[in-house]
């Protein structure tokens, strides 16, 4: 009897190690969150992959949830800011709760997708969250294709003692700055730019008029391809001769461009103009001497390029096709016509500016 003890306490405690065991990998493997991920990123960046193993890396308790399975899905979102570095955006869909967002800015891609890869990670699970430095190629044993989960290590050895659990550190905050928090629909943020050139102008009189045009534009910055602009834009001509008169114009004009198609550091617009100016007329060589000021008043479709430098520097050109809706018509008394404005006119110009 006393060498029987042995064997069966032996066996009594194999049973209750595996009973153990079967409660620990149940425990666990109903205690991870169910997650759905998304991301968008351009070329050169890291791919959805890597940010899917660098988050699954960071939140030991997630796992990709089954497309039946009514999850949180974080969608993260790059894009490129120009000479500024990067912006990010991390929306979480909650079924329960409104959308909510995060943005953040980093210099590089890759500072920024693995920023955002520790928001999620702190959104999934603020505990277990790991923000330091990790091995992201360690990161894929909580995720597969069918959003199952694998088994964790089995238990341990009855005869073993029974280790201590492994304490959590308190994660420290993701980012130096608190990420700005706003509800579905709100703006990403609005660009103000300033700037001045110069241009030519044909049409409006009969030789071509070289003109200085200023302008200030205000521009919602949404990281897509929305992202309507406003520009008011003054010019004022030089006078130009011709063989009968001499010409100048002054005026103004506002666009309204709708998208913005981004590459790089390289920012294109369609727009549509309306200009409104004042065009100043004056005989030569003959007498008596008389001017005139008329309206001028035309609208039309505007193709600009944008070309980012150093910030906050830019350079932009531009080209325009303007139908006039006022067309007069200059002569000396008492019947030589000098010239009639053609109903379509085009314009053309550079400039340099700020972005603020």
């Amino acid at each position: 009897m006393l060498r029987r003890r042995p064997l069966r306490a032996a066996a009594v405690a194999g049973v209750v190690a595996l009973l153990a065991g079967a409660t620990i990998r149940s425990v666990r493997a109903d205690d991870l969150v169910p997650v759905q991920l998304a991301y968008e990123g351009p070329s050169g960046c890291p791919d959805a992959d890597a940010f899917t193993r660098e988050v699954l890396a960071r939140a030991p308790r997630a796992r990709i949830a089954t497309p039946a399975e009514h999850a949180r899905t974080l969608v993260a979102r790059v894009r490129p800011a120009g000479a500024h570095g990067y912006d990010g955006v991390l929306i979480v869909h909650d079924p329960s709760v409104a959308a909510t967002e995060r943005a953040i800015h980093a210099p590089s891609c890759d500072e920024l997708v693995t920023a955002l890869a520790v928001i999620a990670a702190v959104v999934i699970d603020p505990i277990t969250a790991k923000t330091g430095a990790i091995d992201a190629g360690a990161a894929t044993e909580n995720a597969s294709s069918d959003g199952s989960t694998s088994a964790p290590p089995s238990a341990p050895d009855a005869g073993a003692p029974p280790s201590a659990p492994e304490r959590v550190p308190e994660p420290p905050a993701p980012e130096p700055r608190e990420p700005r928090r706003r509800t579905r629909g709100s703006s990403d943020r609005w660009d103000v730019s300033a700037g001045a050139g110069g241009g030519a102008i044909g049409g409006s009189a009969p030789t071509l008029l070289f003109s200085v045009p200023v302008f200030f534009e205000v521009a919602h910055n949404a990281g897509g391809v929305v992202e309507p602009a406003l520009r008011l834009r003054f010019e004022r001509t030089a006078t130009a001769a011709s063989e009968d008169g001499a010409f100048s114009r002054t005026g103004g004009a506002v666009d309204l461009c709708p998208i913005a198609l981004r590459a790089r550091s390289l920012r294109a617009q369609p727009c549509a103009r309306v200009e409104l100016a004042a065009l100043f007329a004056k005989g030569r060589d003959v007498e008596p001497v008389r001017s005139d000021v008329r309206p001028w008043f035309a609208s039309g479709p505007v193709g600009r390029a944008r070309l980012e430098l150093s910030a906050p520097l830019f350079l932009e050109l531009e080209g325009a096709i303007l139908v006039a809706v006022v067309r007069d018509r200059f002569f000396v008394e008492p019947g030589t016509l000098v010239y009639r404005a053609p109903l379509v006119g085009a314009t053309t110009s550079f400039a340099v500016g700020l972005a603020f």
